[in-house]
């Protein structure tokens, strides 16, 4: 039995490795990518949001369909989408299947993250077993974070952009075996309906509102396209509020948003990643194409950003079992505005 838990930790925690390493991993590649498939900047984005942007309208459902079908039945269908989604994007021959894929692979990527506490809480119910399995959990997490433009410059300037996609298959593969021989499963004892309605107008706002952001540059800000996708982002998140409201088991709780500490560190991780992520892609960018420095080069040059963000997770976490999460958090976020407004 305690043999079974480890195994748990280690493929729960080679899952989230994987889904988070394609956050950043990907962003290092990107120069390589357009000059092989012709893309342009707004395909370079793409690329980087579509796999964004599926995790997060599918994230909600997973853990839906993980609480009724099972936690490792979800994981393991999350896994192997990953790996297929990987498969295909290693193999793409344009931009737009290159895209196709990467929401494909956040679908997977979701279904692994949705699946991955619910599977660790089940395996430590001991306090504090549990507590050392989450500790584990989140330094592999932040370790991914922090080696992925490093990771990909290896990978980018030793043997192509595309292995960067083909390095998850064995990894996949063996995560499959390992889950299947050696997770337990678990269900949530009263599961809930799903909510397809919130989830497809969840989807469609998230989507729409993406798309406008991401072709108002090419396309003007008061072109029709780009006014029709906020419309509809709009329309989507007005209609999704609504579904909410009458749903007796809505994809979103409206007790959730009502807390302060909930809502507080919504808005924070929202500020963090806004900024954070999308630094990545264009500085990523500069460093190649306007400073011309090697994939290995430019990742050992944003080694620091991303170790930062590693360090400054295990000190964060260490001082929350001293200090109020808000205090923590306020202070984060002061920082950041601070830095923010010096640059």
């Amino acid at each position: 039995m305690a043999l079974n838990r480890w195994w748990t930790l280690c493929v729960v925690s080679v899952g989230s490795f994987m889904l988070l390493l394609d956050v950043t991993i990907v962003n290092i590649a990107l120069p390589d990518i357009e000059e092989a498939l012709d893309a342009t900047l707004t395909d370079l984005q793409w690329v980087v949001a579509a796999y964004a942007v599926a995790l997060s309208a599918v994230l909600l459902t997973a853990g839906s369909l993980a609480d009724r079908f099972g936690r490792r039945a979800v994981f393991s269908w999350g896994m192997a989408v990953f790996t297929l989604a990987s498969l295909l994007c290693g193999v793409a021959q344009n931009p737009l299947m290159l895209i196709a894929a990467r929401v494909l692979q956040g679908v997977g990527g979701a279904a692994l993250l949705a699946t991955s506490l619910a599977l660790l809480a089940a395996a430590y119910p001991d306090h504090r077993d549990r507590h050392v399995a989450l500790a584990v959990w989140g330094a592999v997490s932040g370790a991914a974070l922090a080696v992925g433009p490093l990771a990909g410059g290896v990978l980018v300037e030793g043997a192509g952009w595309r292995w960067i996609f083909l390095v998850n298959l064995p990894v996949g593969v063996l995560a499959l075996i390992a889950t299947a021989a050696r997770v337990a499963e678990s269900r949530a004892e009263r599961p809930g309906r799903i909510d397809w309605p919130g989830f497809v107008t969840f989807g469609t706002a998230l989507g729409s509102l993406s798309f406008a952001l991401l072709r108002a540059n090419e396309e003007g800000w008061d072109s029709a396209p780009v006014l029709g996708g906020f419309v509809l982002s709009a329309v989507a998140l007005t209609a999704f509020v609504l579904i909410e409201r009458h749903r007796a088991d809505p994809l979103l709780p409206g007790a959730v948003l009502r807390k302060v500490t909930t809502t507080g560190a919504a808005v924070g991780v929202l500020a963090m990643s806004s900024t954070a992520f999308a630094l990545l892609l264009y500085l990523t960018l500069y460093l190649q194409t306007v400073l011309g420095l090697a994939p290995l080069a430019a990742g050992l040059r944003l080694l620091p950003l991303t170790l930062s963000i590693f360090v400054a997770s295990a000190v964060a976490a260490r001082a929350g079992t001293l200090l109020p999460a808000r205090w923590l958090v306020s202070a984060g976020l002061a920082f950041l505005g601070l830095r923010l407004r010096r640059g």
